[in-house]
């Protein structure tokens, strides 16, 4: 078998990984094994890592049937868990959800594979830290204060006399909506809301409060492989949101956009601002009129598309990974030329999902895809949050106006029928 030269996490030293090689996936979601069956499609056998707390393989499950080849827990230190990868005879150390990102970084510096460098994975995780970071290199960036202290928050907020700020979670991976606030009170309430629900998903006891940027907001994935690390733009998306911050639509840009380039060309020089030289990458970016992309948050992870794995590579942010590790290099990327979008439905009131309106939905010529709970006679609640939206609809077609049309059509059908009761 023949070997290839790749760059490992110090370039001054070129380590080898041999094709069919073996993946450890760091910190995993649970159910979630698309990334190791995109790597088992290209011959490779994957190892989940999960993090103390998760759990292990029950007693006869078969770790096969989950995706893997082999999983444990890491819980018994660092020393133990290199020795179990070191036997297991890994090739490729990834993270598999945002809790694996600093512990993927290390795993790999230890083992000698590529990865980006432990000693910046704060770079990669923290919101504040990546505004600064940004602003530092003559980047665009929020002004941003990070603290623990809801005191501090009040008092940089009112000297900073900002008209509207934004209260977050340090930690960029946080799936919970930044709370939009205008007055000292809504930051207040925003605060107490988000220190009761953040500790689901992180254990960082920060937040950010950052000044709001206006216009249009985009996602760009990219990622770049362990040979030559030449990062490449797999998918782009803009979204639209309503004036409180909920989410309406994502939409995938088509090449033609007239700012597709300029926002490829900010993703490529954040990225190694944030230290981001190897894998994926998603940067979460606003546009303004007039002044250019300004980051928001980045993370450093394989994500699913906003549509799944639905529409090809091109907005495959998962296969282009898994391809790019397996390949050693990512090739150029053409963005969709199809119009595709993913709508986040929302219910007025309290209700339940109307058979007969449902089925006039999923009939409408450019829905691609209904997410499975959305189905007759299912409760709905008031849409306050994209947590407690009734679900979501992709939609796809080579024409924007169908496209257009469809999305209309089910905009009226939400107050006219879909959500009986409400």
């Amino acid at each position: 078998m023949t070997a290839v030269p790749l760059i490992a996490n110090s370039p001054a030293e070129p380590r080898l990984v041999m094709p069919g090689g073996k993946v450890a996936i760091i910190a995993p979601v649970d159910g979630d094994t698309r990334l190791a069956q995109e790597y088992r499609a290209q011959g490779w056998r994957c190892v989940a890592v999960r993090l103390g707390g998760g759990h292990a393989p029950a007693p006869g499950h078969l770790p096969h049937r989950s995706g893997y080849g082999e999983e444990f827990v890491h819980d018994e230190g660092l020393r133990h868990t290199l020795e179990r990868l070191r036997v297991s005879e890994v090739t490729s150390v990834v993270a598999g959800s945002h809790r694996g990102v600093a512990l993927a970084d290390r795993l790999a510096a230890e083992l000698d594979l590529a990865g980006n460098d432990p000693a910046t994975s704060w770079l990669r995780t923290d919101r504040g830290v990546q505004a600064a970071a940004l602003r530092d290199a003559g980047l665009s960036a929020p002004r941003t204060l990070s603290t623990s202290s809801l005191t501090q928050a009040l008092k940089w907020a009112g000297f900073c006399g900002m008209d509207r700020f934004v209260l977050a979670s340090a930690d960029s991976a946080v799936p919970l909506e930044p709370a939009l606030c205008r007055t000292t009170t809504e930051l207040r309430d925003a605060w107490e809301r988000l220190r009761a629900e953040a500790p689901r998903h992180t254990d960082d006891p920060e937040f950010v409060v950052q000044e709001h940027v206006p216009g249009a907001r985009y996602l760009i994935d990219t990622v770049s492989g362990p040979v030559e690390r030449h990062p490449v733009v797999v998918g782009l998306w803009r979204e639209t949101l309503t004036e409180d911050g909920l989410h309406q639509r994502t939409d995938a840009v088509p090449g033609t956009d007239p700012h597709a380039r300029s926002l490829k060309q900010f993703a490529l020089r954040a990225l190694p601002v944030l230290g981001i030289g190897l894998g994926p990458a998603r940067l979460h970016v606003a546009l303004a009129p007039g002044s250019g992309a300004t980051l928001l948050r980045a993370q450093a992870y394989v994500q699913e598309g906003p549509t799944g794995p639905l529409h090809g590579h091109a907005c495959d942010p998962v296969r282009a990974a898994a391809t790019a590790d397996v390949a050693g290099l990512v090739r150029p990327v053409a963005l969709p030329r199809r119009f595709t979008t993913r709508m986040t439905l929302a219910a007025g009131d309290d209700g339940f999902v109307d058979a007969r309106v449902l089925r006039r939905l999923r009939s409408l010529p450019a829905v691609a895809h209904v997410c499975p709970g959305l189905t007759a006679g299912a409760p709905v609640r008031r849409t306050v949050d994209e947590a407690s939206s009734p679900g979501h609809v992709v939609l796809d077609g080579q024409d924007r106006r169908t496209v257009e049309d469809t999305y209309r059509s089910i905009r009226l059908m939400e107050t006219g029928g879909l959500y009986a009761g409400a």
